[in-house]
Parts: structure tokens; sequence; C-alpha cells
């Protein structure tokens, strides 16, 4: 099983279709801002040019579902007014219609476009989307906050003399949970997912990723056909450590659930090492279906690999382990979470658990297992930097012992560092 994973990932990394649609985030343009967060309007203006030059015609996002041939989309996020000032002249140059997603909440504050500039750019033909209120991190959010976010955002447009048939999801993060209430409100929903657009393209999870100015160089048309993203390369490095040599074989890693969904958005990759293991888990979503595999290397060694799909209001799952085939079953928990079992043949061993969002920006893991007992772990988001998400976190568990640490999301990844009975674990998780 050890080549397994590297399959699995490579199969979600690269998704190339024959007729598809490329959908390309930006957020600022003519200012500096990160990698994936600014790119100056000569640059730009070459990308869109490559995209054309592969025979790409453009189109909005709410036309990205019905289009047909090889299209493209641009879209920015946030509603900074530099995408007005230097965005706009360049593309109305070119003959490109985009799409703006904006916060809501921003729109009229300083370094924000008016809604006066934004009835300007949908009178030449851009689509003005929604970008939800206050750029909350949706999948920390319980149902009524979530209503508030993606309902408030578009009664917000709405009234204003906009409207939105599009949400794209702040930081591209998004669950089964987000894309109901979503589904509410708009016709269709952007990630920033990598890969392409096809037929079969969850409308509520449509694929979008992140342009970085280094795309007019290195080849963003060829990116329009692969799918393959900025974060491909930190993930094929992640997938090394499944050649590194292990112990005899070990139990199954905490917090297995095989049959997750309703916490789940496109895809989850994760990697923790401490002085005893490495553990690494690689889950990707299509439709209804979820892939996943987890491995452990160190002192033990363990593979799993698992198929799941949710069907009559549940999710289940089949798989092979190094103990032997397992089954799983997941239930939602009224849009707070899910319940979820497992049962290891190999073993002769069952696991019962639950992932619970109690309140907003808080999340509650249990477990039991027969052999193993016990072990809970909460997370909570520190009041800290609202409008990004909120991206510091306190962590406090308990398995074999106690354990506490914290956590910062940098991009799309989160760093977490835990201290605690059994030493220092260090982690990084990406989701998308």
């Amino acid at each position: 099983m050890r080549a397994l994973l590297p399959l699995l990932a490579a199969l979600a990394v690269a998704s190339p279709a024959a007729a598809s649609n490329l959908t390309v985030t930006f957020h600022r343009v003519g200012v500096s801002g990160g990698l994936t967060l600014a790119l100056d309007g000569p640059t730009l203006r070459r990308e869109v040019q490559s995209l054309r030059g592969a025979g790409r015609r453009f189109v909005t996002a709410s036309e990205v579902a019905r289009a047909s041939g090889d299209t493209a989309a641009i879209t920015f996020d946030d509603g900074y007014v530099d995408v007005y000032d230097v965005a706009f002249p360049v593309l109305r140059e070119l003959g490109v219609k985009a799409t703006f997603f904006v916060i809501t909440d921003k729109v009229g504050h300083p370094g924000y476009v008016s809604w006066t500039q934004l009835r300007e750019l949908q009178a030449a033909g851009w689509e003005i989307g929604s970008h939800t209120r206050s750029h909350a991190a949706l999948p920390d959010l319980t149902p009524d906050s979530l209503e508030r976010e993606l309902g408030g955002s578009r009664d917000e447009l709405a009234r204003r003399g906009f409207d939105a048939a599009c949400v794209a999801y702040p930081f591209g993060l998004h669950d089964a949970r987000v894309r109901e209430v979503a589904a509410r409100f708009y016709s269709c929903a952007f990630t920033t997912s990598f890969g392409v657009n096809d037929a079969a393209t969850d409308p509520l999870a449509a694929r979008r990723p992140l342009g970085t100015p280094l795309d007019a160089n290195l080849g963003l048309a060829w990116r329009a056909n692969s799918g393959v993203d900025t974060r491909a390369p930190v993930l094929a490095l992640g997938l090394l450590s499944t050649l590194e040599p292990s112990g005899e074989a070990g139990g199954a890693p905490r917090f297995g659930n095989a049959a997750r969904f309703e916490l789940l958005g496109d895809g989850a990759w994760s990697f923790s090492a401490s002085r005893e293991a490495r553990v690494q888990s690689f889950v990707a979503r299509d439709g209804a279906f979820v892939l996943g595999a987890r491995t452990a290397r160190g002192v033990s060694r363990f593979d799993e690999v698992t198929l799941g799909v949710r069907a009559l209001g549940a999710a289940f799952a089949v798989g092979l382990s190094s103990e032997g085939p397992l089954v799983g079953a997941a239930v939602p928990l009224g849009g707070f979470g899910e319940a979820w079992g497992r049962f290891s043949f190999g073993a002769r061993s069952a696991t019962l658990g639950a992932s619970v969002l109690p309140f907003d920006y808080a999340r509650l893991d249990v477990e039991w297992n027969d052999r193993r007992g016990f072990a809970v772990e909460g997370t909570y988001a520190l009041p800290i930097q609202e409008g990004e998400g909120r991206p510091f976190r306190v962590l406090a568990g308990f398995d074999e012992g106690a354990y506490g640490g914290v956590t910062a999301r940098l991009g799309s990844f989160d760093v977490t560092g835990t201290v605690g009975a059994r030493g220092v674990s260090i982690g990084v998780n990406a989701k998308w």
C-alpha cells in the first residue's frame, strides 16, 4: 500500500478535461501583496493574453456552468479599489468582462470600492458576486451564523441593485453544511480548489485556482489544461514521507473518521511529526464520493485507504488497512457536525466518535475505542483579525496524557505546534 497515497494525490491534483473552464482567482492589482495576492497591470494583461492565445473564450462566473467549449473566467476577491483603478482599464481594453466578489460590510470603506464604482463595473458588463458579509471562515460557523454571512450578503447586494448569482467562499473553505446553506441563496459557488471545471463539476464547489504573478512566464495556459495549483509541490513533498522505513505494524491513529463528509470541503491533507511518529492523511471529494488514505511511520507502521459515499442522509465507507478490512458510517448532527463509527474486522475493534461545533469558532472532537479508551481535543479560534477568519487558535486535548497547543493559518495552510505528556509535535494541514 506504500505507493497508494502518492497515486491518490496525483489523481486529485491534476484533473484535465476535454472541454473545460479555468476560473482564476486574483485579489489585488498594482500593489504588493505576496505570491498569490497581487500582481501589476502589465502582468495581468500578459496572463489574460496567454489564456486567449490558448484558445479560451472569457465568461463571467455565472456563465461557467452553462458555457460550451474551452473558457476562462477572471475573478477578483474582497473588493479592493485597486481592482477598479488598475484591473478594470486593462480588461476593458482587452474586451474581457470579469467577476468581482465583494465583502459587503467592506464596500465604501477606505481601500475598498464604493457602491457607485460597483455600479459602473456592472454597467460595463462585469458581474458582481458575494464574498460574504465579513469574510469569516465559513466552516467555523454554526447554522445561524452561516445564514447571516451568506444570506445577509446577498440581501445587501440585492438592496443595492445587484443580483448576485454566485458566491466565493472566503479562503476557499467550505463543507457540506456551507454548501447546503449557500444553495438556498446562490446558483453557484466558488472555492480555491485546484483543477478545471467541466459538466461534472459541483456548481456549489466550482474549482478556482489562485493566480500568481509567475503564471505569465511559467505557463497559465498550461495550467489551464492540467489544473495544477501552486499547492501541488508542497503536497508532493509531503508524500515522500510515506517512503520512510518503519517498525512493526501498529494500530490506527486517533480521530480516524473513515466516512467523513459533513465537515469536508473538496479535500484535505495533513502531516504531523513527533519523536515517535509521522502521521499523514489525504482525502478528496468528488460529488457524493470521498477517497481517503492515512499513513503512519516511525515506531510503528500503519496504512489505510477508504472509499466513502453520501447517501440516504448519511455517509458510508469501506476500506482496507494494515489491520484488514474496515467499514465506517457517519450521520450529520443538524448542521453542528457529525457522529461517526468504524469497525476493523482484522483487529476486531470498534471505534465511535463525533466532531461537533458547539458555537462559532469552536470545535470538539471525541473518540472512544474499545481497546484504547477515550481521546478528546477541543479548539477555539481567538477573536483576533476577524476579517481574516480568526487565523490564530488554541487547542487542548487528552490522549493517554494531556496536551495543548496553538495553530496559525497561513493562506491555505494551518501550522500547529503541540506539547504534552507524549512530547512535542509539529503539524501542517491544508484544506480546499
